[in-house]
């Protein structure tokens, strides 16, 4: 692991280095030669904020927490206002803001720990931190004895997860809402067993292709799955996101929405899919999915 892109990545700036660390200046205090960084390990300290210091998710930790106590909420509210999502449903997911054009995404692992910060610029591709695994958004939630067995709802991008967990509150239906992206590991399938699945990608042929591929593998263990077929006249690309906004949020129809939304899935357990082309998914390994 190349730990040395990871600081980096989090505007730790090295200027000096010997056989067994970088130096650099701290991000924390911002002194210059106090921060160290053993290039095997990974270990940090500063001698500065000393005692401060750990391994690199401890380092991750305490950028959350600095950028947590220096938040601006208004700037948050902007990017509610902007996403379409709840204010109040980005601060329990624990987004905060970098600054007035980015903001930072937690990922948490199975035991409610950060794994990995993800970097989201407005208006451009959201970055993970270097070196570490992206995980899946919102998965330490089948780790919570109080949500044990709900349904859970697999969505592209984690704004689409806020804002269908946002939903799901206002209309009292417990359920799990948890966000992939990109490929589909073989942990998705593992953490899923048991669990009544829902899912609900995009309206594209990619997402659609891949939906069914994951169903066709949920499906031996599993006791419910249901796969979202957006019908014909929904724009490419359309998601949760949009479906929200323009069925329940402008119409202000909860109930409307609510049950126009459930009308899109089909019961995979009970049925074939009729005309969905499963005879033209190709044979793939997990790490394809």
């Amino acid at each position: 692991m190349n730990f040395q892109r990871i600081f980096e990545f989090w505007n730790t700036k090295f200027t000096d280095k010997n056989d067994s660390q970088w130096i650099g200046t701290c991000p924390f205090c911002h002194k210059e030669k106090h921060f160290y960084v053993n290039k095997e390990s990974g270990l940090w300290t500063c001698f500065i904020c000393s005692p401060i210091g750990g391994n690199i998710y401890t380092f991750l930790n305490k950028i959350y927490e600095n950028l947590l106590n220096d938040k601006d909420d208004d700037l948050l509210r902007s990017l509610a206002r902007l996403k379409y999502v709840s204010y109040l449903k980005l601060k329990e997911w624990g987004i905060v803001p970098i600054h007035k054009h980015e903001y930072v995404i937690p990922y948490y692992n199975d035991n409610g720990k950060i794994c990995n910060l993800k970097r989201y610029p407005i208006g451009k591709k959201g970055l993970f931190t270097p070196e570490l695994r992206a995980g899946i958004y919102g998965v330490h939630q089948l780790f919570d004895v109080h949500k044990k067995r709900w349904p859970v709802f697999i969505v592209e991008a984690e704004f689409n997860a806020i804002t269908l967990d946002w939903f799901f509150q206002k209309i009292g239906f417990k359920a799990i809402c948890i966000a992939i992206h990109g490929t589909y590991n073989k942990d998705l399938i593992d953490y899923l067993n048991g669990w009544p699945v829902y899912i609900c990608l995009d309206n594209d042929e990619n997402a659609r292709q891949a939906g069914i591929k994951l169903t066709v593998k949920l499906k031996p263990i599993c006791p419910a799955i249901n796969i979202l077929i957006w019908p014909e006249e929904f724009s490419k690309n359309y998601d949760i996101r949009d479906f929200i906004k323009d069925y329940v949020l402008q119409p202000k129809d909860f109930e409307g929405g609510r049950a126009k939304l459930f009308s899109f899935f089909v019961d995979f357990k009970t049925d074939t899919l009729g005309d969905i082309a499963l005879k033209n998914i190709p044979v793939c390994s997990y790490e394809e999915l």
